[in-house]
């Protein structure tokens, strides 16, 4: 007998941008943020919902 997974339905919405030209997360076509004009927004997310990317050192073969 074979268990049943429900399916995942992970279809993205397209993304809706106001009259000022930002969408509902505040960042604009370019994917900047509408407060800080940079690819993350205050809270350190981008476009996505990503967080930014800690700043590890990288690790080198020696």
């Amino acid at each position: 007998m074979r268990l049943k997974t429900p399916r995942r339905h992970d279809r993205e919405q397209p993304v809706e941008y106001g009259p000022d030209g930002y969408d509902r997360h505040g960042f604009n076509r370019a994917g900047l943020h509408r407060d800080t004009q940079d690819r993350y927004g205050p809270d350190g997310r981008d476009q996505d919902g990503e967080p930014r990317a800690s700043r590890l050192p990288l690790l080198r073969w020696h």
